[in-house]
């Protein structure tokens, strides 16, 4: 069954407000987790079987009866970005050029797409021409970008972030509607509803 898109999930149904939880918490049981966020507890064991994997968690298993054991976890590796983790501790990789080309953007200040694609490609993310075009494309639309610079021929036009736009840590997404949902504000920016009536 295919994932509801970002903007239709209930935002208390995320990592990030688990892992805001568990570093609030230090240390803790999945049914802690559970209070604090209203998830299920069969969601948060899932999440915490890749911390564990990945180094971020360790557990401590007390058997308190012969077929129940009581799990406390304790954060060992904090970090404010939220682990993005399979269940066998391996990275999750998809969104990563998004971020990495949202941070860029905040750090290099007038980007041209070129500049933007060289930026923000990695080892393990690296960002196409293209790629860099359709996100400045599209956070332009939402009134993220301004233009410094126009292109001409044979050179690309510059950008700048709008900084009054930046609304929290997370990267603006290109939903595949092509929609530019903000996480931070947990809503579609462009287009606007008002656009679509």
């Amino acid at each position: 069954m295919p994932q509801k898109p970002l903007d239709k999930r209930d935002p208390r149904r995320s990592r990030d407000n688990m892992w805001k939880a568990m570093m609030e918490l230090g240390t803790f049981s999945v049914k802690d987790i559970s209070y604090k966020t209203m998830l299920h507890t069969g969601t948060i064991s899932a999440y915490l079987i890749g911390l564990e994997a990945a180094g971020y968690v360790t557990v401590e298993r007390e058997q308190i009866r012969p077929n129940q054991t009581k799990n406390t976890y304790t954060i060992v590796k904090r970090q404010l970005e939220t682990p993005r983790v399979k269940k066998d501790g391996s990275e999750i990789s998809l969104g990563r050029g998004t971020e990495n080309m949202w941070r860029s953007m905040r750090m290099i200040g007038t980007f041209s797409p070129a500049d933007l694609a060289a930026a923000a490609s990695t080892s393990d993310a690296e960002i196409k021409l293209t790629t860099a075009k359709d996100y400045i494309k599209h956070l332009l639309r939402a009134g993220y970008l301004a233009i410094v610079s126009e292109s001409s021929p044979g050179t690309q036009a510059n950008y700048r972030i709008i900084k009054s736009k930046i609304s929290g840590p997370f990267p603006p997404q290109i939903q595949r509607v092509k929609q530019v949902y903000d996480p931070n504000l947990q809503k579609v920016v462009w287009p606007a509803v008002e656009e679509l009536s």
